[in-house]
């Protein structure tokens, strides 16, 4: 390390001196966005950006006297320019946000020498943030200091007495004319502080946007509630999908230090609220996505990712494939974590009783679905392997429950007593390897289906799916398997890999694919003591273990939080009770207050299925004494709540009302207002009553 140790200054303090290593900046960082005063006051700054800009984009911020200022960000010398209208912290927050959103900027570098930018700096998410004072007091800058990893002062510097004990091991000391080699010496200096940033230990505050139909699936509940039960950070969701009865008009998130995209929220097919799109791109901090069926519109859901500025997504694409569904050279700056679609559910995590398999009613019970032809062989195999199964054991009189018709399918709890009446379930590896860029492939078929209703899925394959199928290997295990392992129920499925957590022999009957070992697979499944064996081991492996538990899959994104070494904000948020309900209640309900109906449209510590929406207060029995024209007011609340299309007309009949009576209203008045004054005038200073005498 090239560091010479000035005799003027502090120990601790470095001092950059010229240096021929390459720059390993660009492996970190995606750009340097200089906050600064006006191009006059900043030419240190200017300076380095000249040399900056050689290998990372540079993008100068300056602040606008105009309050309608709104010119758009420029390009000069390869640097892009950026002017702040004069409008509120937060305003200038969300314009720099998105400005640096069009540019594609996701992790930049951030320099400070403008204290009134300070805001900003602080809230940002960034992989390392300089304060350059130059020869400047620290003073200006006392609310950016704590988040500030590097302190730049002027070498003609007399000492930076003034600075605190902790941050002289955080100054160095940097040239105002900086040459070639110096930028290099600062640029390996700044990754080796990025490298060596002690991971982040800080609890933040997440907000979880997600869509509130999607909580009657069991895996989508579990996989939404798993956050609040085992994040060691505070955790609040927000119903954010186009289906919500009652969307909010302005969001601003700037509130929360991480704001997660979760997979209920299908990007790819826009169902993400335009107000939350809106707040989502103007949000500065951390930004996660959970992703499953990326084979569907799989390039939407790419520019999805790019448009919002997203820094981590947690995908289901095998390793070995991620390269051609997320290629490097276009997300050169996200992290991708691999995860599965489910995990072990979080009710039957602990051991329980079982029924004993003499006792169960059926031989195989199953419940699969007839997927769309164009998600290929590995979707179809989901039908396949109930028609077959269920037609070989009709031959044979082997009682069982097998159905592929979405109107026999079974939810919440019932899917858990229907699992414990059978000895076995079916199953096959859950996606599809036909990915779909565009939905040019969906199209095609369903405009042959059109034509010729009874087209055979062979054709259509042959046609349209041959050269696609399985370019990428999505074959995941589906989390119907973690509930089969969980209940003790026995897993007949076809040979495949999902996703190495299972293996043939040892946790499920393998069935060939032909069906050509289903005789051998029915003699097991006659054998309780071989079925016992199958199971304890499955459970002891899966479930046991706790590897594939909700607890380690939330301890992996808690990681990946803290690899981002983000301290956050340190906001406060204060939370109140608007509406609680029993364990053995199902509807919540209100704890009245005059906020308590914004709740589906705001922040939440619970998820909110809006079958489960309150009840309005009654005066009968109130929680808190509640007057007629109050409880009048929840009614209709209640009602608008429940009927969209009245909400909507409502609203915009009380919206034309309100504003054809504001200027009835400012007319009225400025007429009492005149009559005011003509009645100050006619009584005069001096004028008397006359005397009234009894």
């Amino acid at each position: 390390m090239a560091l010479d140790q000035s005799a003027s200054l502090d120990a601790g303090v470095r001092s950059l001196a010229p240096s021929d290593r390459a720059p390993e900046l660009r492996g970190h960082v995606d750009s340097v966005v200089m906050l600064l005063r006006d191009a006059s006051d900043s030419a240190a700054a200017v300076s380095w950006a000249r040399l900056f800009v050689r290998a990372l984009r540079v993008v100068l911020v300056t602040r606008s006297e105009l309050k309608a200022d709104e010119r758009l960000p420029t390009t000069d010398d390869g640097m892009i320019r950026v002017t702040l209208p004069a409008a509120s912290p937060v305003e200038q927050r969300n314009y720099l946000n998105r400005a640096l959103r069009r540019f594609g900027l996701i992790r930049p570098l951030l320099w400070l020498e403008d204290p009134q930018q300070a805001v900003w700096f602080c809230s940002s998410y960034a992989p390392l943030k300089v304060i350059a004072l130059w020869g400047r007091a620290a003073d200006a800058f006392h609310q950016s200091l704590s988040h500030a990893d590097a302190i730049v002062i002027a070498p003609d510097r007399s000492c930076p007495d003034e600075l605190p004990q902790p941050l002289k091991g955080r100054a160095w000391v940097l040239p105002t004319e900086a040459t070639e080699a110096h930028v290099t010496e600062f640029n390996r200096l700044t990754a080796e502080a990025i490298a060596n940033r002690p991971v982040a230990g800080s609890r933040l505050n997440l907000a979880i946007l997600y869509d509130h139909n999607s909580t009657s699936t069991n895996t989508h509940r579990e996989h939404l509630t798993s956050f609040s039960r085992y994040s060691r950070h505070r955790v609040f969701y927000l119903p954010a999908s186009t289906s919500h009865p009652n969307p909010p008009l302005e969001m601003d998130l700037s509130v929360f230090d991480v704001v997660v995209l979760h997979y209920s929220i299908r990007l790819c097919l826009n169902t993400l609220l335009p107000v939350y799109a809106r707040a989502v791109d103007s949000f500065g901090g951390l930004k996660l996505c959970f992703i499953q069926d990326e084979y569907d519109y799989t390039e939407i859901e790419r520019q999805a990712l790019e448009r919002l500025g997203v820094h981590v997504v947690f995908t289901c694409v095998p390793s070995a494939y991620r390269e051609r569904v997320y290629p490097t050279d276009r997300f050169p700056y996200v992290e991708f974590v691999q995860v599965l679609t489910g995990y072990v559910p979080l009710n039957l995590e602990t051991p329980g009783r079982h029924k004993p398999f003499k006792d169960r009613k059926f031989f195989i019970g199953y419940r699969g679905r007839a997927l769309p032809s164009w998600y290929g062989d590995l979707g179809r195999e989901k039908l396949l392997i109930g028609q077959r199964v269920r037609e070989a054991c009709e031959g044979r009189g082997i009682p069982v429950d097998i159905e592929w018709d979405d109107d026999h399918r079974i939810y919440g709890e019932r899917w858990y007593e229907f699992m414990r009446e059978c000895r076995a379930t079916l199953g096959s590896e859950s996606g599809s390897n036909v990915f779909d860029d565009h939905g040019d492939i969906r199209r095609a078929i369903q405009g042959d289906l059109q034509k010729e209703p009874e087209l055979a899925y062979e054709t259509l394959h042959s046609r349209y799916m041959a050269e696609h199928d399985g370019s990428v290997r999505m074959n995941q295990i589906s989390p119907r398997v973690f509930e089969a392992i969980a209940l003790r129920t026995a897993l007949v499925l076809f040979e495949g890999e999902y996703s190495g957590v299972i293996s043939p022999g040892v946790h499920y009957i393998p069935l060939k694919k032909d069906l050509s070992n289903l005789d051998e697979v029915l003699e097991r499944l006659a054998d309780d003591e071989y079925l016992e064996r199958l199971t304890s081991r499955a459970w002891s492996d899966v479930v046991g273990s706790g590897r594939y538990s909700y607890r380690a899959f939330i301890d992996l994104v808690d990681k990946a939080i803290d690899r981002q070494s983000y301290r956050g904000t340190g906001t406060s948020i204060l939370t109140a009770v608007v509406a609680a309900h029993g364990a053995d209640e199902r509807e919540w309900q209100w704890r009245p207050t005059d906020q308590a109906l914004a709740t589906f449209s705001a922040f939440t510590t619970e998820i909110i299925d809006f079958d489960q929406r309150p009840a309005p207060p009654v005066a009968r029995d109130p929680l808190i004494p509640v007057d007629p024209l109050q409880a009048l007011k929840w009614n209709i609340a209640d009602l608008l709540h429940r009927h969209t299309p009245l909400y909507v007309v409502g609203k915009a009949a009380f919206r034309t009302l309100r504003f054809v009576l504001r200027p009835l209203r400012r007319g009225g008045r400025a007429v009492s207002g005149l009559f005011h004054q003509a009645e100050k005038q006619d009584a005069g200073p001096a004028s008397k009553l006359p005397d009234v005498g009894p």
